[in-house]
């Protein structure tokens, strides 16, 4: 084995391993469903009818109409083409967006770019557990034309109240967006119970490939597309439809949403290894009850995070310091900045399971752990 090689892929929150069954999806539509769905022949028919059957069945999985869901090359567009497209056409002058302190960069920089187009932007605090503060929304939503919240925090992986918050949206005839990336196929989602306008979603981080994501638009609302062309997508999302990706996202759904027996599973193994980095002195970020059940984000006080991810690293390990989107830049310090506060901030380790960890696997984990705590406290 060469040196360096991930042994034991743990970030799963950044991306994931497709499913076989997906690849051999991708590889029969490639060779035998090539035709462009938009053209008009045998070829483009048959394209065409397997676009809407995925189509069909991810708005199952959300219970949303087929009509209602919008293909797109990722959540980064999804996000982008919510904030925007519902911002242009924001009625009776309201200028206000409200946006959770810790959501993603793809929902967090857009916002900021509404600033310069006059919009005021307000950030939405959470609490040391990592909850967004849904009573601060209820009293700043006033003159507010969209409400952004994430389903499942993407570094801490707590579990927003989705669903008490899209009430106040809908109490006060207001957008509401929610980024679903983290939380697609592997918690229930129910768009009429939540009350969205728009919600994003990612193929890669469920099994699938990288190049495919979708946005939930409630058929009630409007938006105005940010790509122009052939006015594919009901004339929200201009270009040719990436195929192979789209049916390898609806593959990889139907897998993973058919696999929920084992997510228990996971969920314990996750639990025994936050207990055991508790004893090891580990500090875990965010809510133990109110998170997905393969997240785990931990502090330990006195060795910056990314000195512990790289010492993984170097004995196979793959771990992540926060967003991979962001990783260069730093892009995550704000959720760890608003979940610790003015406590001493060494930044956190995110794990992220697909599945439980044999004994042999949690057994290396915690060796590797222990010996990087010892060398680097004393660097």
């Amino acid at each position: 084995m060469e040196e360096n090689q991930c042994k034991l892929y743990l970030d799963n929150a950044s991306t994931t391993r497709p499913f076989p069954e997906v690849v051999e999806e991708m590889s029969k539509c490639a060779l035998e469903n090539f035709g462009n769905p938009s053209s008009i022949h045998s070829a483009g028919e048959r394209a065409h009818a397997a676009l809407e059957k995925a189509r069909a069945s991810l708005a199952t999985a959300i219970n949303a109409r087929p009509e209602e869901i919008i293909f797109t090359s990722g959540a980064t567009e999804s996000n982008n083409l919510a904030i925007f497209g519902l911002t242009k056409l924001a009625r009776n002058g309201k200028k206000k967006v409200l946006v959770s302190s810790i959501e993603h960069p793809s929902v967090l920089e857009p916002c900021a770019a509404l600033s310069s187009e006059g919009f005021e932007v307000v950030k939405v605090p959470c609490d040391s557990r990592g909850i967004v503060d849904a009573g601060f929304i209820e009293k700043h939503i006033s003159q507010a034309c969209l409400v952004c919240v994430m389903h499942v925090n993407n570094v801490v992986g707590t579990i927003q109240e989705v669903e008490k918050i899209g009430e106040i949206c809908a109490r006060e005839g207001v957008h509401f967006h929610v980024d679903a990336v983290q939380s697609f196929a592997k918690l229930d989602i129910d768009v009429r119970k939540f009350r969205v306008t728009t919600l994003s979603a990612s193929a890669h981080k469920i099994h699938g490939p990288k190049g495919a994501g979708l946005l939930y638009l409630s058929r009630n609302a409007k938006l105005a597309p940010i790509l122009l062309g052939g006015g594919q997508e009901q004339g929200l999302r201009s270009g040719t439809q990436n195929l192979p990706a789209i049916l390898g996202f609806a593959k990889a759904a139907e897998i993973l949403t058919n696999s929920r027996q084992k997510f228990e599973a996971v969920r314990q193994c996750r639990d025994e290894l936050m207990e055991k980095l508790e004893k090891l002195g580990c500090e875990i970020n965010g809510s133990k009850s109110e998170r997905i059940f393969n997240n785990i984000n931990f502090t330990f006080k006195g060795i910056e995070s990314d000195m512990i991810v790289m010492f993984f690293s170097r004995h196979g390990i793959c771990v992540s310091s926060g967003s991979a989107c962001a990783s260069q830049s730093k892009g995550e310090e704000h959720v760890m900045r608003a979940i610790r506060g003015k406590r001493d901030n060494w930044g956190g380790v995110r794990v992220t399971l697909a599945e439980p960890l044999t004994e042999k696997e949690k057994s290396y984990f915690l060796k590797v752990l222990k010996s990087g705590i010892e060398k680097l406290k004393v660097e």
